[in-house]
């Protein structure tokens, strides 16, 4: 790889490990003024078919009624790679658990499908 800087080797990461969460600056890096970053920004977009992705048609949480939401919760098809993600960065690992394993630090989550249906989760 050379004497890439910082900012380029980053992007490369991103895009080889496919690190979630970055769409944007990717994006936004491509036509970043130094040569090597917009490089590296068009390489990750290719590679995580950024160029490819349509755009985002799918209403807004705020735009819609409690029974439009639930609807569109139930015949949405959960991503349990990017839910952990997100358990994680919204801090919902400080208080719950999700692994018998894991220390009791509130209420354990790990078996929260048997306790509750889809709709009375969503």
């Amino acid at each position: 790889m050379g004497a890439l800087n910082v900012r380029a080797r980053l992007l490369i990461a991103i895009s080889k490990d496919k690190i979630g969460g970055h769409n944007e600056r990717i994006k936004a890096a491509i036509n970043d003024s130094d040569k090597e970053v917009a490089k590296a920004a068009k390489a990750a977009s290719n590679r995580l078919g950024l160029d490819k992705q349509a755009a985002d048609t799918i209403p807004k949480i705020n735009t819609l009624n409690r029974e439009e939401l639930l609807a569109l919760i139930l015949k949405t098809t959960g991503d349990k790679a990017l839910g952990e993600q997100l358990f994680a960065r919204q801090t919902c690992v400080a208080c719950h658990t999700t692994s018998e394993s894991q220390p009791q630090k509130g209420p354990y989550l790990g078996n929260i499908a048997q306790t509750y249906k889809r709709p009375e989760l969503a």
